[in-house]
Parts: structure tokens; sequence; C-alpha cells
């Protein structure tokens, strides 16, 4: 078998972290950056942004051909692929299967493209990792759906043992870490009065003068994302809009690294950590602080949700169990 993974290679990604999935089954897995051009198509400058778009499209479809012939895989999996077009996977489905994993909502403007949406017929299999979203993918026409939620890296995603320099420099008692948008910048404004820390991208748009800049540390992806939750307390969750009633990547990876999860409460996460037991939830900005400054205030209560949430996620949760699944459905032809 020969996988050739299409999306991000950025560590800690979706298509990153499939390719070591098929790795540690033993399977060749190839990644193709289908986001060469992220960067420059991200600035601020409309002309080069435009520029560098276009040029990103025809890069995921005519560089994706070229690579696809010259490895002949077996299979390929395709992160999002919001640029990939039907064309290009007509002629793919000539020789590989084609299956999609989509991290993001397809049905969210945000994070869709037409393209996107007219090529999901053109899959073998869709992956989605909300139940609410499996409906929706066989009204677009996908010819088969099925739920594959988000999992965790064990080689990645576990306890660090820190230095005590690594501990003062990135220790706090809250922690999140993602991308800044206003939904997390309204929540996480209840929380300036804590030792918070925020890691991610795009934190730097924020003024100069706003109250949440001075806890912003950086980016963090991967095995650095690792260390930080091991040096933290309490790991915040904001759950999208767009994610509805599931879960998203950081449910299975902060317990697995041995902290304890706050987040949004949701149907799916519930039922995979129960209520207050594995995890810890919230439904207002009030019912957070409230959370927050309770669990940080009983520290043995604490450290046993954060062990109960590890155990619980370290049940067969990992991406090499999710590329399992994807390798059975492709041999036995499941729906």
């Amino acid at each position: 078998m020969n996988v050739l993974l299409v999306g991000e290679t950025t560590p800690g990604q979706l298509a990153w972290l499939c390719a070591r999935g098929f790795k540690q089954l033993g399977v060749a897995a190839t990644l193709f950056d289908a986001y060469p051009f992220e960067k420059q198509r991200q600035s601020r400058f409309p002309p080069f942004a435009i520029a560098a778009d276009k040029l990103q499209r025809a890069w995921a479809n005519s560089g994706l051909l070229v690579t696809a012939s010259r490895l002949k895989p077996d299979l390929i999996l395709i992160s999002k692929g919001e640029e990939i077009t039907p064309a290009t996977l007509t002629r793919l489905k000539q020789k590989a299967k084609i299956v999609n994993w989509n991290p993001d909502n397809p049905l969210n403007v945000l994070n869709s493209t037409p393209d996107l949406i007219k090529a999901i017929p053109f899959y073998d299999h869709c992956y989605i990792w909300g139940k609410f979203l499996l409906p929706e993918l066989e009204r677009l026409g996908a010819q088969r759906v099925s739920y594959l939620p988000f999992a965790y890296d064990p080689d990645l995603h576990q306890p660090r043992s820190l230095t005590n320099e690594e501990r003062k420099r990135l220790a706090s008692d809250l922690i999140f870490a993602g991308t800044h948008e206003p939904q997390r910048v309204e929540a996480l404004n209840h929380l300036t009065d804590f030792d918070l820390a925020i890691w991610g991208n795009h934190w730097n748009r924020l003024p100069h003068d706003h109250p949440l800049r001075k806890h912003w540390r950086g980016d963090a992806h991967g095995d650095d994302l690792s260390h930080v939750y091991s040096a933290s307390r309490v790991a915040l969750n904001f759950i999208r809009e767009q994610n509805g009633s599931a879960h998203n990547m950081r449910t299975f990876e902060a317990p697995a690294c041995g902290i304890m999860l706050l987040t949004t409460r949701t149907q799916e996460q519930v039922e995979l950590f129960g209520e207050d037991d594995g995890a810890v939830f919230f439904s207002s900005h009030d019912e957070l602080r409230d959370k927050a400054r309770y669990y940080l205030a009983h520290e043995e209560q604490r450290q046993q949700i954060a062990k109960r949430g590890q155990e619980k996620i370290l049940q067969g949760h990992t991406y090499a169990e999710r590329m399992k699944q994807i390798l059975k459905d492709l041999e036995h032809g499941a729906s």
C-alpha cells in the first residue's frame, strides 16, 4: 500500500498527523504540500494576495497531478481540499482511490470554496468529525460518508519531562492554544486577571494596548505544544460555532498530555468524557470563570479529572487507529 497525503505539512496539522499515523502502521506515506503560498496569500496587500491565491490554486491541482503520476499511490487522502477541482479528482480516480477528511465545516463559507462543494461527489469516501454533518454531506452528493473523530499522536501528545528553565518559561495556570478569532477574544477577555498564556498565530493583530496582548507568548506546534501543556495546569478549549455539537483537535490532544481540559459543553464531548468527569465543561463566560477558579484552587480534583481524561483518550483514539479504519473501509467498500 502506497498513500499520498494532501494538505498542510506544518507539524500538528491534520495531513501531517495522518502521514504519521500511516507510518506508525508501517504503510508508506508521502506528504504533498497543497499550501506552499499560504503566507503570501494572507498578505494585507490585495494585489499580492490575489496573485498568491491564483498561484496556489494552480499548484494544488497541477502539482498534485504530477506528484501522483510520479508516486503512483494506491490511496490519496486529501485533507480539506478547497483548491482541488472536480476535473483533477476525475483524473486521479483513474489510478487511485480518493478519500477526503475535512478538518473544517464544508458549509462554513469562511472555510469553504465552490470547488470544495462541487468536488464532494467525486470522492470515493468522505470522512467528517461531526455526526451532525453526515446528512449534510449526503445532501451535497457524497458517495460514501463516515464519522471519523479527531485523535492524538502517542509519540507527540504525551506528558513531557521539563527542565526548571522550561517550566519557568512555559508555565501558566490557564493555557489556550489556537488561532486568533473574535469569539475566542471575547471569551478570553473574561480571564485577563488569571495567570493566562495564549499560544497561537495572528494574536499580533490585537491592538498594542489590548489586555490580552501581554498574555500572548507566541506560536507552538507539535512537540513544542506538548511541552506547553505539560508545564500548565488547565487547558482551555473553545468549540467554534462551525463545530456544532462535536469537538475539535484539542479535545484529544490536550488530555493526552495529562492536563485537565476546560471546554465548551457539547454533546459529543460530554459523551466522550462524561459531565465534569474526564473533562470540565462550560456554557457561559461566567461558568468558564467560576470553573477555572474552582479547579485551580482544588488541585487534587483537577489532577483526578486530568487523569481520567487521559485514560479515556488513550483507549484507541490514535491517528494510527483512524488510518486503520480508512484502510478497512477501503478494503471492504464500507459506507
